[in-house]
């Protein structure tokens, strides 16, 4: 009850419909007894996998919000970044990061999956992330994103140890110390390459469902949260897809739609 939780700059966009961004972020990582601090770089009105959707644009706002910080000498454990905006929002990122060299930073850089961007994001959104990746303790790409960052090949299937083993060398010759590839799919399981220090694994856990959205953002906010917890990589993988897998699952059963995001609600007392 005397435990002071570490703070946590959560720098995304906020999503209101689609359980996606910090939307879910957030309540993940209160529950592992973490302080979110979101600074949000935009508001949109549903995630994009939808036909439409509205978007308010807050990188205007960003410098001045991070200067409110700033004004009054705040310091954070850790930062999480994952949905880059556009290239000026990650500069003033990049800014905020150098401020805080205390900080432990994860990268979740999410620009895409199945081989595909985003289609607000372009190839300079890319560099820009590339740019980042020197100040990262630990990055969270899914293996279309890994693909992106090092120009290697994207395939729908064929990965094993050798192939993400050298993308995560190549990720790690970016700046990161900790690589996690995530949710890469084969057969009848999800793998994940955890890479510390240049020294991988594979981690695998049975496929529970559709593919919903916003899973990655619940992953990376549970790394992240362990993180400043100072728990071991493998031991953060390890519950970060047993919890999404546990919120595919009961989705699943449900019948809850793949855009509307797993029911992540109905999980939280396992991180608690």
């Amino acid at each position: 009850m005397n435990y002071i939780p570490p703070k946590l700059a959560m720098i995304s966009n906020l999503t209101g419909y689609g359980r996606c961004s910090l939307a879910v972020a957030i309540p993940v990582v209160s529950a592992l007894k973490v302080q979110a601090c979101p600074v949000p770089t935009g508001l949109y009105s549903n995630h994009l996998a939808f036909p439409t959707w509205s978007h308010l644009d807050l990188t205007d706002n960003m410098q001045d919000y991070l200067e409110g910080f700033a004004k009054l000498n705040l310091t954070f454990d850790g930062i999480y970044y994952g949905f880059p905006g556009n290239e000026k929002q990650i500069a003033v990122t990049e800014a905020f990061f150098q401020s805080q060299p205390g900080a432990k930073i994860l990268l979740d850089p999410a620009m895409g999956d199945h081989g595909k961007m985003y289609s607000s994001l372009t190839g300079a959104h890319c560099q820009g992330l590339k740019r980042l990746m020197k100040y990262a303790h630990i990055v969270t790409p899914n293996v279309t994103e890994a693909c992106f960052l090092t120009g290697e090949t994207y395939s729908e299937e064929g990965w094993n140890e050798e192939r993400l083993g050298i993308i995560a060398e190549k990720l790690h010759a970016l700046g990161p110390s900790n690589v996690v590839i995530t949710g890469v799919r084969e057969k009848d399981c999800y793998m994940n390459f955890v890479s510390e220090n240049s020294k991988g694994q594979i981690l695998t856990s049975p496929i529970k469902g559709k593919p919903y959205h916003g899973t990655g953002d619940l992953f990376a906010a549970v790394m992240a949260a362990d993180m400043l917890r100072d728990v071991p990589l493998e031991t953060s993988v390890k519950k970060a897809s047993a919890f999404v897998g546990a919120c595919i699952e009961v989705s699943e059963l449900a019948g809850a739609s793949e855009k509307d995001g797993v029911l992540f609600e109905n999980c939280l007392s396992m991180l608690m």
